[in-house]
């Protein structure tokens, strides 16, 4: 979901130019480069940035962060990512977008439609305008609204699409529900002890909006009913979970409670905060998932960018059963707090790990087409990435072809060997191999002097094997080897299969 679609196009500059300072050496960056990156004339970026120093002057929260201009450079000072996220917030407030998503979706029964006009000094027809752009904005971000074989009940999808926006825009920042606070801190307490979890902040800051969500869409008598969906099984904590929301939220009598303790489930083993989600399928989506693990199966079975010496069949399965089920959940529920242009990483990921990215890929294709799914760009990027993550968690990165055996030998160095190996292992990410001698399985050779005896592989010599301007191009001659190697199995396959 496009989130900065929420504010307007004036603020959306003011936060790129916030992320450009904050990811820039030093805090600052030339004009040239902003009119570049930002494609906007001299005009507009004054405008813009006169306004920005009076939004970090006065808002709340934002410290002592400034920003001027000087010689053609913009400085930033205490420009960093919380100052990013508390100024997105502060933005957000102040939009009419979101003022009106709040209304339609949140606090529709709190006043009528006309009072909130008059409030807010708009014209029904702009109100419909505005309401349109959100509805359309929402739609875009649900997989499973395009799908021609799988009918989610629509408040579950809806409900998970108001949970990301809130915990994209407050989680770590401020309590998008004050008046819940009290309930919140008691239902989280209560899913620790209940349901025996072990949670992180963020990890509790996601289950505190999700109960928010769900208790604010209960109580608007927005309800929900899983039961053509799934079938929640009984446990011994099923009757106190119940009795929580019967006695806690205000209109869950009203509501069918099994459903939305299934909801609960649901979201606690999308975020893998549970081991065993006591929910079973209806027969179609079980029927579904069959179908997608056998594909998945099939695919890393075949897989020519798999070393299946290092995988027993019965490993492969319950990778393939793993990743099916991980296929539902990864569709619903997104919540990330960082903006795209923020991630940097997903490429570095895609380079350091080429062989399960492609088999990501390959993974989402089967996935999207068996359920039915019309997805676009941005959706489909997002599933590839849920799925390489993924990946990486099941998958044995010595079974993959892409790993690369790197000889350490620091010889003349006083840097202790094991210590070495520790840095680099950290820096350059899986599918890396670090061993002490030379042997036909060696990729690159890594060295604090120079050996003319060695030819055939990359030969990297580090005089200084501390100094930090190494590590990049050691790592870009690694990304070189991996995808050397996987086109290698590539084409020696597409050689098979002509033969």
């Amino acid at each position: 979901m496009d989130y900065l679609a929420f504010l307007e196009k004036d603020d959306q500059l003011k936060l790129k130019l916030v992320w450009l300072l904050e990811t820039s050496h030093e805090n600052r960056i030339s004009l040239k480069d902003v009119f570049s990156r930002l494609s906007v004339t001299r005009y507009k970026l004054n405008k813009v940035i006169a306004s920005l120093q009076l939004d970090l002057q006065t808002g709340e929260g934002l410290g002592q962060s400034s920003i001027t201009i000087k010689d053609g450079v913009l400085f930033g000072e205490q420009i960093t990512f919380s100052v990013f996220r508390t100024l997105q917030l502060s933005l957000l407030r102040q939009s009419l977008r979101f003022q009106i998503f709040e209304y339609e979706y949140m606090a529709k029964s709190t006043q009528s439609r006309q009072r909130f006009l008059e409030d807010h000094f708009i014209s029904q027809a702009k109100y419909y305008l505005l309401r349109g752009e959100i509805d359309e904005l929402l739609s875009s971000a649900a997989p499973f609204g395009g799908s021609g074989s799988v009918s989610v009940h629509p408040e579950l999808s809806m409900r998970v699409k108001i949970t990301n926006v809130y915990y994209y825009f407050f989680s770590g920042i401020e309590d998008p529900f004050p008046e819940l606070k009290e309930v919140t801190s008691k239902f989280t307490s209560f899913c620790a002890m209940t349901l025996g979890l072990s949670m992180t902040p963020s990890e509790k800051s996601k289950l505190a909006i999700f109960f928010q969500v769900q208790c604010k869409r209960i109580n608007e008598q927005r309800f929900i009913n899983l039961r053509q969906f799934l079938h929640v099984d009984h446990t011994d904590n099923m009757p106190f979970i119940k009795n929580f929301y019967l006695k806690n939220v205000e209109l869950a009598g009203e509501d069918d409670v099994t459903s939305e303790v299934g909801c609960l489930y649901l979201f606690l083993s999308s975020q893998n905060l549970i081991d065993n989600c006591p929910v079973t399928l209806a027969k179609p989506f079980k029927m579904q998932l069959i179908v997608i693990k056998n594909r998945f199966q099939q695919l890393l079975t075949t897989s020519v960018l798999l070393d299946h010496t290092q995988l027993e069949e019965k490993r492969l399965a319950r990778i393939a059963e793993q990743m099916s089920l991980n296929s539902y959940w990864m569709m619903l529920f997104d919540l990330h707090t960082t903006p795209e242009y923020y991630q940097h990483s997903d490429d570095r990921v895609n380079d350091d790990f080429p062989g399960l990215a492609m088999l990501a890929y390959q993974m989402t294709q089967e996935a999207t087409d068996i359920l039915e799914l019309k997805v676009n760009h941005e959706v489909r990027t997002k599933l590839v990435y849920n799925y390489l993550m993924a990946l990486i968690g099941v998958v044995p990165h010595e079974a993959v072809m892409d790993t690369v055996t790197v000889c350490v030998d620091f010889g003349q160095s006083k840097v202790p060997s094991n210590y070495m190996r520790k840095l680099l292992a950290f820096y350059l990410g899986g599918s890396v191999k670090f061993v002490n001698y030379l042997s036909t399985d060696t990729d690159v050779y890594l060295s604090d002097t120079f050996v003319s005896g060695i030819h055939d592989i990359p030969q990297v010599t580090w005089p200084d094997p501390l100094r930090a301007t190494n590590w990049e191009n050691l790592h870009q001659i690694i990304v070189d080897v991996k995808k050397k190697k996987i086109q290698t199995c590539l084409n020696h396959a597409a050689h098979v299969s002509l033969t």
